[in-house]
């Protein structure tokens, strides 16, 4: 579910040629800038880069360099062929330190050939459903069919995220890596409260693109600026304008229990209900949102865990906006009464 909200009680402008400004529990963009045109994205292309190394290679494996790295230009490590590293002493000097050497080692040993991996990288972002994008190499040195968009950026490292080794690299500042300290090139994470990451890039042709993520009171934000001379300043103005007012509501979460159900002749008492389905919703602060929950009063034995047994709805306004089916967590057994047949009660008389 992706949402485009305008809040028109405040005033935000940046200096970019393209920018999106983008909550992802909720999926709302709350501030889009050309966020559909394609653009050259420079180094911002190695958070792709990363994600598909990380989802296909072990991080322990052992990289041989291949001698065409030596040529690579732009930001380098100085890599030499053969020598050997990890793949995670790779991704931090590709995520740190922006080497376009690093990137060409990894997507060699990942796929065979530059061709192949960025074939992967297109692939993934077609699943992230980045439908204005097209990757042809690892490292973001500009290509005629090497293209995103603000949009699809957002998308990007909203799914990056969720991945807890890309997570710790892009937000570590400094760290010592093959025997050298590598000190990460955005240098919002020194400034911004709450910054998390994630990558920066530039070439003359693009510019300087800029992708970060920002944490405060449980909420997250991502800021993505394409071809902006003043990034770091409007990446810190997005998010001081883009958290005030604004709260994120969560629905009850899958497999939570939100309730209980009475269960008559069973070998429980109650059962307790879970929702199969959750959401988020961006909102004013002084927004509410309600819910009713639906369920009988009591339930006969037996009952199947993961049956239908009622839904949550929730409103704002008095308008529904979204509902959950709820179902059983646990089963429950029918409890038989004990019954004493007429010989056992004739046996029982005499008995005594």
């Amino acid at each position: 579910m992706l949402l485009s909200l305008a809040f028109s009680a405040l005033a935000f402008e940046d200096g970019a040629r393209s920018s999106a400004l983008y909550e992802p529990e909720s999926g709302t963009f709350i501030y889009e800038n050309n966020a559909d045109d394609r653009r050259l994205i420079a180094s911002t292309t190695k958070i792709m880069t990363a994600l598909v190394i990380i989802e296909n290679c072990g991080l322990d494996e052992v990289v041989t360099v291949p001698k065409a790295c030596e040529s690579v230009p732009g930001t380098s490590l100085y890599l030499r062929g053969g020598s050997k590293y990890t793949v995670m002493e790779l991704l931090y000097g590709l995520l740190l330190e922006s080497a376009n050497d690093a990137a060409y080692a990894l997507a060699v040993h990942c796929s065979g050939t530059i061709g192949s991996f960025a074939w992967l990288m297109n692939k993934r972002a077609e699943a992230i459903g980045m439908t204005n994008t097209h990757f042809e190499n690892p490292h973001g040195l500009d290509g005629a069919e090497h293209y995103s968009t603000a949009h699809d950026m957002a998308l990007l490292a909203a799914e990056a995220l969720k991945n807890p080794t890309f997570s710790l690299i892009v937000s570590t500042k400094t760290a010592k890596v093959m025997g050298r300290t590598f000190s990460n090139h955005n240098k919002l994470l020194w400034s911004v409260d709450g910054l998390i990451g994630v990558k920066n890039g530039y070439t003359q042709a693009a510019g300087r693109t800029l992708v970060t993520a920002c944490k405060r009171n449980g909420m997250t934000l991502i800021y993505v600026t394409l071809s902006d001379a003043d990034d770091y300043n409007d990446h810190a103005a997005a998010y001081d304008w883009g958290f005030e007012g604004r709260k994120v509501f969560r629905t009850a979460a899958v497999g939570e229990p939100c309730a209980a159900i009475q269960v008559v002749s069973g070998d429980k008492s109650h059962v307790r209900v879970v929702p199969t389905s959750q959401t988020a919703f961006l909102l004013d602060e002084d927004e509410e949102i309600t819910q009713e929950i639906y369920l009988p009063n009591f339930v006969y034995a037996p009952v199947a865990a993961g049956d239908y047994a009622g839904m949550i709805v929730y409103e704002k306004d008095g308008e529904e906006i979204y509902r959950a089916d709820l179902v059983y967590e646990t089963g429950a057994k029918v409890l038989w009464p004990t019954r004493q047949g007429i010989f056992d009660k004739i046996f029982g008389y005499f008995s005594r």
